[in-house]
């Protein structure tokens, strides 16, 4: 993938909270990346 410009790194997460207007969403010991490619980061 370094070819194509793309790199992924662990991430060491104990915990992902993702919050909408009417809830909470715990997710907890998750596995996470970070993808950095063409300029962008996504988890």
């Amino acid at each position: 993938m370094k070819k194509l410009g793309i790199q992924a790194t662990p991430v060491d997460a104990e915990e992902v909270i993702i919050r909408t207007p009417t809830k909470e969403i715990i997710i907890t010991n998750p596995e996470v990346s970070k993808v950095s490619a063409f300029g962008q980061e996504t988890f």
